[in-house]
């Protein structure tokens, strides 16, 4: 990430914690998965099971960039199933960044030869690769065999041709299969990448209800200095409901619903099919999904508990932890 776009980055952010504040909420993230295709079978996930081959085609996801600068959003995070198997996937994240927008891309990695590692870098802003273990629990979370030595070829790949403007983050999955792993995992690769995340598997409460793994987290972070890189995990034991689906974050599927958060399914404000992104955002959340948000038993997860914690930060504290959340973000 460039001077430039970090300038951008942080005036844009500011906006949406002064709106939140005021309760005219501007989200902070969009999240847009290009497709439900994917080549693993992971068995925490139901995407690869019932996909459909409903995607969004370039000129939509184009339409979508623009609302998404014209709302004032500063973050697009591309993800799947598996977004490299798209072949315009680099056209994607250069319309983000010409917009202004930072780009982030989640993938498995499996796909990533040198060829592509250059070009992937040259489009995006943020790279997160997805690990679920060690080899062998990797293997058995992914249902395919060699995926973890084509996911490490791939980090390999974009580590070799990286320079400091691309940030490399690890999203390390558990779940109570591989608790145990953890720290070895974090001594295996901390210091090829710039940060490795600790995410719970894709559903509410999971490891995130069991005491052992926050303890093991007091134990690791300490050892590694890691802590910066897990802001939400620090308040889990204060079991709070924290929920701002529509308010800081929107999804937007491959069949062009836009629902209200990236977790709970059945939010659906609009389709980008019949009205824009932009007029969607617009016309607010009805009141029937405000009542299921309220109604949510709410998660543990980075892309929407993280975000809520840092923005319902009081000013005076945002302040103090402003050094500990830009080492969390790598601004």
């Amino acid at each position: 990430m460039d001077t430039k776009t970090k300038l951008r980055f942080i005036i844009k952010t500011a906006n949406v914690y002064i709106r939140y504040k005021l309760r005219r909420y501007t989200p902070f993230a969009l999240y847009l998965p290009i497709t439900y295709r994917c080549n693993l079978k992971c068995n925490f996930c139901n995407v690869w099971k019932y996909h459909s081959k409903k995607e969004l085609g370039l000129s939509k996801i184009y339409e979508i960039i623009d609302d998404t600068k014209r709302i004032g959003i500063p973050y697009i995070s591309v993800f799947g199933g598996e977004p490299l198997l798209r072949k315009d996937l680099q056209l994607i994240g250069k319309a983000i960044q010409k917009s202004g927008i930072v780009a982030a891309l989640t993938t498995n990695g499996t796909l990533i030869n040198k060829y592509r590692a250059k070009s992937l870098l040259d489009s995006f802003d943020i790279i997160k690769i997805s690990f679920t273990g060690l080899k062998k629990t990797h293997e058995i979370n992914t249902g395919i065999k060699n995926s973890y030595k084509r996911t490490v070829n791939g980090l390999n790949s974009l580590i070799k041709f990286t320079n400091k403007k691309i940030q490399i983050i690890i999203h390390f999955v558990i779940n109570k299969n591989n608790l145990n792993e953890i720290e070895d995992f974090i001594k295996e690769f901390k210091d090829k990448v710039n940060l490795i995340c600790l995410l719970p598997e894709n559903r509410p409460g999971s490891i995130f209800d069991d005491t052992s793994f926050y303890n093991k987290w007091k134990e690791i972070k300490g050892k590694y200095n890691i802590g910066d890189s897990n802001y939400f995990i620090e308040n889990l034991n204060s079991k709070d409901e924290i929920c701002d689906a529509g308010k800081l974050y929107l999804t937007i599927h491959p069949n062009g619903d836009v629902n209200a958060c990236n977790v709970h399914q059945k939010l659906i404000m609009g389709n980008i099919h019949d009205r824009s992104f932009y007029e969607i955002y617009k016309s607010g959340i009805s009141p029937e999904i405000k009542k299921r948000i309220k109604n949510c038993d709410g998660c543990y997860m980075k892309c929407t508990t993280e975000i809520s914690q840092i923005f319902r930060i009081p000013f005076y504290k945002l302040i103090f932890n402003l050094p500990t959340l830009m080492r969390t973000y790598r601004i």
